[in-house]
């Protein structure tokens, strides 16, 4: 349906005078028509456990319009993990139906528990579902879980991201042979290439090593899974299977474990199945937005999570976007101007896919109006709304650490640690005076971020590099190359 059809289908705006059927459901409410399609869309980008188990058990309510839905849901938990996980999605799938903004607003309405509960039973909402009895979600005769396009060959490699590409790539050829890599902890904003890493590390060892079993699953999968299980009418049985489901697996990729957080049933669920493959020479990965020691969970998880190998990925550097922008556009007939994809990597913000939500968005409109090409003008014109003005981010104490590590080449666990080799001194030294310029951070704060240590010892550190840096060449121009790295990532 094209976009002036649907203006007058759900707006109620007049088309343009050409013959058009009236739409064969026209008697019935336009809102409730408006959500029938837009459930059709939302089947098909939203994982299949979000679609059951909480977009089909929302309803719009009294006062939505097409450009502003309000949906009700069952209860305050499920509305919490909706706006979360699901509102965002749903807004720009709306969005699209009718070619202009729409707002969502969910609300817990009581009176839809039944539905609820009548779309689980249903829709076989239940841990024998999600976790199917026979075999894994992801096994060597089901590879349907992985996209093709996330391959370690896919993947544009640039300095801020090929230590953890290169790591992700040696678990993969060898899963849980080197101790030192399990687990494989990747950590890095949204939309820079985690997901890549661990979609690409399981089609490799499907291919490589058919006969293991390999589970991906998303955090938000592994939090419905856990609660169905444990709130099912046979409890014991659920919480088995949904215990043995993770616990026969060979490799065990899990992303965006920062979702956890606050909820302490499911981290120590996960925390057990960490600790029981592990003891069985199984390989764990595990994707999140932050470093283990900077997610809000008690010592004992973040330490398990952060035991093996740490690897972090940066936004990519002008050159890096500028691959990325060419790879993605291999695959499109329409050309694009050098100018214009100059254009697009310098004004990008780094997140990989809004990079490529722009290039979508430029590619649909030159196509509807019949460009030949993509000029840089057409992409300015396009685009500017979606990058605006360059916001600066603020530098994080992980962000400086794991800089000072890549400049030093030394480990993080040396720098956090209490090594007082000269080689280790002077950058953890430098990095806790960094953390004192760069972010807001108390010296009590910086001292947390480094292996729990007494604000004294870092305002002992920050002095003597301040003192140091009007003396010795050498370290001035360390600090000030680490700082002109660290805001050009910002």
């Amino acid at each position: 349906m094209n976009e002036a059809k649907r203006a007058q289908k759900y707006t109620g705006e007049p088309a343009p005078s050409v013959d058009i059927d009236p739409p064969a459901s026209a008697s019935l409410d336009p809102v409730d028509m408006f959500w029938a399609e837009a459930l059709t869309l939302l089947e098909r980008r939203v994982p299949a456990s979000r679609f059951r188990g909480l977009i089909l058990c929302m309803s719009p309510l009294a006062g939505s319009r097409p450009d502003r839905l309000i949906l009700g849901i069952s209860d305050d938990f499920s509305r919490g993990f909706a706006e979360a996980t699901c509102k965002d999605i749903i807004a720009e799938v709306l969005s699209s139906l009718v070619g202009r903004p729409v707002t969502v607003t969910i609300v817990t309405d009581e009176s839809l528990a039944e539905k609820a509960l009548h779309s689980s039973k249903e829709r076989g909402k239940n841990i024998n579902d999600l976790i199917p009895k026979e075999r894994p979600v992801v096994d060597s005769s089901d590879k349907s879980n992985f996209d093709p396009k996330y391959t370690f060959d896919s993947f544009v490699v640039g300095d801020q991201n090929a230590f953890a590409r290169n790591a992700a790539l040696a678990v993969a050829e060898a899963p849980a042979l080197k101790s030192g890599f399990n687990p494989l902890f990747i950590w890095g904003s949204s939309g820079l290439g985690k997901t890549h890493l661990l979609q690409a590390i399981g089609s490799y060892i499907q291919e490589v090593y058919p006969e293991k079993k390999v589970i991906y699953t998303t955090t938000e999968e592994f939090i419905n899974q856990y609660v169905n299980a444990s709130t099912g009418t046979a409890r014991t049985l659920d919480t088995e299977a949904f215990r043995n489901h993770y616990r026969t697996t060979d490799i065990l990729l899990i992303d965006d474990v920062q979702l956890l957080e606050r909820k302490p049933a499911c981290i120590e669920q996960l925390y057990f199945t960490i600790d029981f493959l592990k003891g069985r020479g199984k390989q764990i990965v595990i994707a999140a937005d932050r470093s283990p020691l900077e997610l809000k969970m008690d010592e004992r998880y973040t330490s398990r999570f952060g035991s093996g190998l740490q690897v972090d990925i940066q936004p990519p550097q002008y050159e890096t976007r500028y691959a990325i922008i060419t790879k993605f556009l291999e695959s499109e007939k329409l050309p694009f101007n050098p100018e214009a994809i100059d254009y697009i990597a310098d004004r990008a913000t780094g997140n990989i896919r809004e990079m490529e939500g722009a290039l979508t968005r430029i590619i649909a409109f030159a196509e509807l109006t019949h460009k030949e090409y993509v000029s840089k003008e057409l992409a300015e014109m396009v685009a500017k709304d979606l990058f605006g003005n360059k916001i600066v981010k603020p530098v994080t104490i992980a962000q400086i650490q794991a800089e000072v590590c890549r400049y030093f080449s030394i480990n993080h666990i040396d720098l956090v640690g209490s090594k007082r080799k000269h080689e280790i001194v002077l950058p953890r030294h430098i990095a806790m005076y960094l953390c004192q310029e760069l972010t807001d951070s108390s010296f009590p704060q910086i001292g947390r971020a480094f292996g729990g240590k007494d604000h004294t010892t870092v305002m002992h550190a920050v002095n003597k590099i301040k003192k140091e840096m009007s003396s010795d060449t050498d370290i001035y121009q360390q600090v000030q190359h680490l700082t002109s790295s660290l805001k050009s990532k910002s």
